[in-house]
């Protein structure tokens, strides 16, 4: 039996699993501060590097990647517009 996927079904995995992503990740958004917040970020040890793409926040946009480094997370900004701050606390 084949299984096909709707538009809103696949869009409904992505609303539930976005936030537990970004909970994994200690993430969090601040609108008003203007703030991507990663609290001692962590990836699993079978994942390496994560992206995360045109995430829109106070009118700008901002493409990051998170990167195994030994036993840190790295984060960096590949892209951005618009004027958001990186806060990485470990």
């Amino acid at each position: 039996m084949t299984r096909t996927f709707c538009p809103t079904t696949v869009d409904s995995a992505l609303r539930l699993s976005v936030p537990l992503i970004a909970a994994c990740l200690g993430m969090r958004c601040d609108h008003a501060a203007r703030e991507v917040r990663f609290d001692r970020p962590l990836l699993p040890r079978f994942i390496d590097e994560a992206r995360i793409r045109n995430l829109r926040l106070a009118g700008g946009s901002i493409d990051l990647l998170l990167e195994r480094r030994g036993e840190e997370i790295a984060i960096d900004v590949l892209k951005q517009s618009g004027d958001i701050r990186l806060n990485v606390a470990r």
